[in-house]
């Protein structure tokens, strides 16, 4: 997530997002996904999740997210 942050400048959220994007680059990693096509992701924001994760990082010595 960070990485995606830091090329694209959108910041994920930890929970629906950020497993969505990573879902769907793996699938491209795996070719399930049809490189001639378009797809179109609505981020649907719940970046108020970044806070809670980052105080709960904190806590246990996790990387916080930016």
């Amino acid at each position: 997530m960070n990485e995606f942050n830091e090329e694209t400048k959108i910041p994920l959220d930890p929970i629906y997002n950020g497993k969505l994007v990573s879902g769907f680059f793996e699938m491209v990693s795996d070719e399930l996904v049809d490189k001639s096509k378009s797809y179109l992701w609505v981020h649907t924001g719940g970046l108020q999740g970044i806070d809670a994760y980052n105080y709960m990082a904190s806590k246990t010595g996790r990387i916080k997210l930016t």
